[in-house]
């Protein structure tokens, strides 16, 4: 695959990700200062991700630049593992993601054991999933329509 190919398809998976793109990615990754001390690897994966987009930038805008005067095969290559990583959830980002919350909750075990209080681990959000406001509701209607289903048997058989 080409290195205009491998990072517009790198750019489309990062979008679905965060709405903006290679982008949002990188801007993602300043917004985690302590980012380099979770992930090895960081910062090479950060100043590659943004020497990338300046050569993907210089390609499509500069009337001189051509992807074979300025991308090898190894580019489009590490692009092409990069997004492999993001989808097995080994990217930088992710990595991090997995790190915090681990230290998260060694942190609120640790302070369990202190201060002589049980402490359950962390509960992670789960996506798509709503707390129905009207299952109390549900319940007592269910529970309520299987007393008056057993007494119409009772009724029945008597």
């Amino acid at each position: 695959m080409s290195f205009m190919q491998s990072y517009k398809r790198l750019d489309v998976l990062c979008r679905d990700m965060n709405g903006i793109g290679i982008s949002g990615y990188i801007a993602d990754m300043e917004q985690l200062t302590n980012g380099r001390l979770f992930v090895a690897g960081w910062e090479e994966d950060y100043r590659l991700l943004k020497h990338y987009r300046h050569i993907r930038n210089r390609i499509a805008h500069d009337v001189d630049a051509t992807e074979d005067a300025l991308c090898t095969a190894e580019d489009a290559a590490w692009i092409e593992e990069f997004y492999g990583h993001i989808l097995n959830q080994t990217d930088p980002l992710a990595v991090y993601c997995k790190a915090s919350l681990q230290q998260k909750s060694v942190r609120r075990t640790a302070e369990s054991f202190s201060s002589g209080i049980s402490c359950a681990p962390p509960s992670l959000p789960r996506p798509n999933c709503k707390l129905n406001a009207n299952l109390p509701l549900i319940v007592t209607l269910l529970a309520g329509g299987a007393a008056v289903f057993i007494l119409l048997i009772l009724l029945f058989l008597q």
